[in-house]
């Protein structure tokens, strides 16, 4: 492939230092047929020929390289030995034919023009150029009597580009065929390119938690183009976006550069996507008091670790604490610790102090060790425990077992003492013990009898008897209080408070010389007895009769 360089007539001086660039893939037979190549237009660059820039042309219809013998005050380029063209040397050319094209893109020129031969062959046709949208110029290169062809800069003087921006440049053939050596530009003063990358609308650099997603966003200003490297690759858009998406723990470095006819710009940002932080607690799960022991902690990719509960006010990647004579509870020790990205784990472990395990046995909710109810009696025994792992019934609980429990007793009969145990132990083996034994008592019950069924009204006055009652209380739990209730015809209640198994109530007693005849009609009396242990019995009702004398009779 042979590289082209620019004219350098002595009739265009001032074109003496500017670099030409190169247009087409070459093919080495003329007249090869090359359909419209997908390959996208990018930017002319400097100091680069055309075989170099293949990737950034694209052309339509028949084009391809021809070996042209010329005669023209160009010279051939260094590569190939600079000798001047004035008395004719041959090279290989760019051959467009009729109806063909080439074109690209072009930035920051400040003038564009065209290398194309002037030639006596009646084939040669009109070639046209193009550029930002416009046709900035049109020949006829056939040329009668010219034998032997010679390249010209078209137009002349070069054309001013009107914009610093994108433009698209094309070279096409009409009516013939048109051969092109070489396009000479010369580019604008501008400024060196800026860029700046970030990523999540940092600078970084960025922590992350693996798997970690975030996102590139870059900005740049004068720049003509931008590539990536490092950690990423491939050419960018000048301004731009890139989202990255399950990536593993590791540091990634992202670099971008940008650069334009004055040079170039770069940024780098580093994005560490760490590893979740992790922490382990030690502590033993169980002691018997009292305890002494070395808690500790150990941690993994973390930056910093705080303790809490037992382990509060301690801190660091690793650390312990003393425990010297605990009592029975428990204790918690807790760590959290967290990495450079902010993430965080903890861990907490839990130690049992055990205390000498306890058991209690009660009666429906009464404690003993002995409890006395009336029988025949229904009752329920339960149990309750702490600090145990196992606990077992012996006596009336016999093949009982559970840390609680109950035991429903019913129709027990009275007369007989019967004890109820369990036994506790802790996951040591410490045993405790509770019981409690149940007297079964003949049922509360009680008498009350009067001593007259017929009374005179008022008869202390008529020197006849007054009332006199008499009761007695039995079983239940003595001793035992027994109120006395004496209802008058008219619906008025005394009551009269007794004590004792056995009880007497005469008009003597009560200073009531007329008790239970103060009113004609029926006397109604009996009494409501409670013993020791709050059991309440009330007994049968007695009655009497009071009148006057001459409708009863005597009593």
């Amino acid at each position: 492939m042979k590289y082209l360089s620019a004219w350098m007539g002595t009739r265009h001086a001032k074109w003496r230092l500017i670099v030409a660039t190169s247009l087409f893939l070459a093919f080495l037979l003329c007249g090869v047929r090359i359909a419209s190549a997908a390959i996208s237009p990018e930017y002319l660059r400097n100091g680069r020929t055309y075989d170099q820039e293949s990737s950034f042309i694209q052309w339509t219809g028949t084009v391809a390289y021809v070996n042209l013998f010329h005669r023209d005050n160009t010279s051939l380029p260094p590569s190939e030995g600079g000798a001047s063209c004035v008395s004719g040397c041959t090279e290989q050319v760019t051959r467009i034919q009729d109806g063909s094209s080439v074109s690209g893109n072009f930035t920051y020129l400040s003038t564009f023009n065209i290398q194309a031969a002037n030639s006596g062959d009646t084939q040669v046709g009109r070639v046209i150029v193009q550029a930002c949208g416009q046709i900035i110029y049109s020949e006829d290169l056939y040329a009668p009597n010219q034998s032997v062809p010679g390249f010209v800069n078209l137009p002349v003087p070069a054309w001013n580009v009107p914009t610093a921006g994108d433009c698209v440049w094309s070279i096409s053939a009409s009516g013939g065929y048109v051969d092109v050596r070489a396009v000479t530009t010369v580019y604008r003063t501008t400024s060196v390119p800026t860029v700046d990358l970030k990523v999540n609308n940092s600078n970084g650099p960025l922590n992350l938690v693996g798997p970690a997603s975030y996102n590139l966003t870059w900005t740049s200003t004068d720049a003509a183009s931008c590539s990536a490297s490092n950690s990423w690759s491939g050419a960018q858009a000048t301004n731009g976006s890139q989202v990255f998406s399950g990536i593993t723990s590791g540091s990634y470095t992202y670099t971008i550069t940008c650069t334009n006819p004055a040079g170039s710009a770069e940024d780098s940002i580093t994005v560490n996507v760490l590893s979740a932080p992790t922490v382990t607690v030690s502590v033993p799960a169980s002691l018997t008091e009292p305890a002494s022991f070395m808690a500790t902690w150990t941690s993994s990719n973390a930056v910093s670790c705080t303790g809490s509960n037992r382990f509060s006010g301690l801190s660091g990647l690793t650390g312990s604490r003393a425990e010297v004579s605990l009592p029975a509870g428990m204790y918690d020790y807790s760590v959290t610790c967290t990495n450079a990205a902010g993430a965080t784990a903890s861990d907490t472990k839990r130690t049992f102090v055990y205390a000498a395990p306890v058991v209690d046995v009660k009666l429906d909710g009464m404690d003993g060790p002995e409890v006395t109810i009336p029988g025949p009696a229904s009752y329920t025994v339960t149990w309750t425990s702490a600090n145990a792992v196992q606990c077992n019934g012996s006596s009336r609980l016999a093949g009982s077992s559970g840390l609680s429990g109950s035991r429903a007793e019913v129709n027990v009969p009275s007369g007989t003492a019967y004890e109820y145990t369990v036994v506790c132990t802790n996951a040591l083996g410490a045993a405790a013990r509770d019981s409690i034994r149940v007297y079964v008592l003949t049922p509360l019950s009680g008498t009350i009898s009067a001593a007259h069924p017929r009374l005179l009204l008022f008869a202390s006055n008529l020197a006849q008897p007054a009332q006199t009652l008499i009761g007695t209380a039995s079983g239940g739990t003595p001793v035992y209080t027994t109120i006395i209730h004496v209802r008058a015809p008219s619906g008025l209640e005394t009551l009269y408070p007794q004590s004792g198994s056995a009880w007497t109530i005469t008009p003597l007693s009560v200073n009531d010389p007329n008790f239970g005849t103060a009113e004609e009609g029926t006397w109604t009396a009996w009494g409501v007895i409670t013993d020791a242990a709050g059991a309440m019995y009330r007994t049968a009702s007695v009655s009497w009769d009071v009148a006057w004398y001459p409708v009863h009779g005597r009593p």
